[in-house]
């Protein structure tokens, strides 16, 4: 936390799978955390808890189910209001796998008004298109976007016309850069500012939706010299902004 501020962040990203897993959140080590952000004036931009199914698949559901909202509960608990999700595919076909996917998302939605934290989910290979539909399925304003450019163009999808399909629903951004490989549709992730993403049009196009939320760099991939890269990120930000 003490790097994140001195880098001049005013928020941070917490995978509560990995990098602090839910089981070692007891409520001494959350009001610890809670001081630590505190003293930083740092928030928890957004929570992140990844299973190893997507929400579709009907087998052990209720396991994976129970686990996310233990994460929706870590994430409310750290002051942060969203949960990303990543749906790990899409269902084959509207039949039972989509009911499955649809009648989850509603459970969590449902039990986030108690936990105070909602999910939003983590674009990827998903078709933009039918992922607006799922979300507008559901009751309003329930289920958000983590929105993920570089992820997006990584397999094969516009970044740009994501936003003009997503861009109501998203909740938080991740600002990460790719290229395309040569004539294959997916691409490869790089430096912030080095890739083919125009980020100074996609965050205008976000400011035209009215987004308020936080903007998080970081790679997932990170090289040799990570603190460096996330310098850079961060000055990039200021450049655009500038």
């Amino acid at each position: 936390m003490e790097l994140a501020a001195r880098l001049g962040a005013r928020g941070i990203d917490i995978d509560v799978r990995r990098d602090l897993p839910i089981s070692e959140l007891t409520q001494t080590g959350i009001r610890q955390i809670r001081k630590w952000l505190s003293d930083y004036q740092l928030q928890v931009a957004c929570v992140r808890f990844t299973t190893r199914r997507g929400l579709y698949v009907a087998q052990d559901l209720d396991r994976r189910l129970e686990a996310i909202r233990g994460a929706l509960h870590a994430a409310s608990s750290l002051g942060c209001r969203s949960v990303s999700l990543r749906l790990n595919g899409w269902p084959a076909d509207g039949g039972n796998e989509m009911t499955t996917l649809r009648s989850a998302l509603q459970d969590l939605t449902a039990y986030s008004l108690r936990a105070g934290a909602w999910p939003i989910v983590h674009v990827r290979a998903e078709p933009v298109v039918a992922v607006r539909q799922l979300i507008e399925s559901l009751p309003e304003e329930s289920i958000g976007v983590d929105f993920d450019p570089a992820e997006l163009l990584i397999h094969g999808q516009d970044p740009v016309a994501a936003i003009g399909e997503l861009g109501r629903a998203v909740r938080h951004v991740r600002v990460r850069d790719a290229v395309r490989e040569g004539r294959h549709p997916r691409g490869v992730e790089v430096q912030l500012g080095r890739g083919e993403i125009d980020h100074a049009a996609l965050l205008g196009a976000l400011e035209e939706h009215r987004y308020r939320g936080f903007l998080t760099v970081g790679s997932e991939t990170p090289g040799d010299t990570p603190i460096d890269e996330v310098r850079l990120a961060l000055e990039f930000l200021d450049h655009i902004f500038a």
